[in-house]
């Protein structure tokens, strides 16, 4: 009897127990319920197949500098200095009128021609300048009165005058232009009326020409030249007995070094 009572209160002290510990366990009304548990975590990343990182450049692996602009063109401007040489072909038809009687006389011939011009430009593209012109003819074809000899002087012509010239694009080559200034005609010829004497007037000459940039400031090209020049002069046979009306027409082709 005894052994019995002693298990009926165990089991009553064991049921009270359970009873206590289920009533703690149940959450309170209105309290959050307690958060699951976390989740399985990821293992360790596989191996990476992506890009690597490069690593930094080495100092002469940088990106070089930008490149300078190119320099700017050569154009025509500022002080101009031209000097030319060539040759050519020069006429000179003279009339020669005097108190007792007229004739004419023609005299031509190949010359060499010279050109000096200084000046300075305006504007890109444009000069003005003073220039000297000068052609030469050594032993002239001579015909006066009929007959006609090879003669043993010289005839020279030049010109001393303002000359504009015009490059169209200032720093291209092509350009032309004008000279016209005094002019002069001087003839040493023993079978003519003038001996070593000079006829005097007006003269032009239009040109044309190409050069082609040797540097910064220079150019070195082709002219060709027109001129024309109408002069007078006393026919002096030792005294003055009339007048000579001389004619002049040259066409030359020149070697032209140009500083614009």
């Amino acid at each position: 009897m005894i052994v019995f009572d002693k298990c009926v209160q165990g089991l009553v002290a064991a049921s009270f127990v359970l009873i206590v510990s289920t009533v703690r366990a149940q959450p309170a009304p209105g309290a959050p319920a307690t958060p699951p548990g976390y989740a399985p975590q990821p293992g360790p990343p596989g191996p990476y197949w992506g890009p690597q990182p490069s690593a930094p450049p080495t100092p002469w692996q940088y990106a070089p500098p930008a490149p300078q602009p190119p320099p700017p063109p050569p154009i025509h401007d500022g002080f101009f200095l031209r000097f030319g040489m060539g040759m050519g072909m020069m006429d000179d038809s003279a009339e020669v009128e005097t108190f007792v009687h007229e004739y004419g006389v023609n005299t031509r011939g190949g010359t060499l021609a010279f050109e000096v011009s200084v000046g300075g430009g305006v504007q890109p593209g444009i000069a003005i300048a003073g220039t000297y012109l000068l052609d030469i003819v050594v032993n002239p074809r001579v015909s006066e009165r009929g007959t006609e000899h090879d003669d043993t002087g010289a005839l020279t012509h030049d010109l001393l005058g303002a000359t504009i010239d015009i490059y169209p694009n200032p720093f291209g080559g092509f350009h032309a232009g004008m000279t016209v200034g005094y002019a002069t005609l001087s003839i040493d010829d023993e079978h003519r009326d003038i001996n070593e004497g000079m006829a005097e007037g007006i003269g032009f000459a239009p040109h044309v020409g190409y050069g082609w940039w040797s540097s910064d400031t220079w150019s070195l090209g082709l002219l060709g030249r027109f001129r024309y020049s109408r002069m007078e002069a006393d026919v002096n046979d030792g005294l003055p007995t009339g007048i000579q009306r001389d004619s002049v027409v040259v066409g030359t082709v020149e070697l032209a070094a140009t500083l614009f």
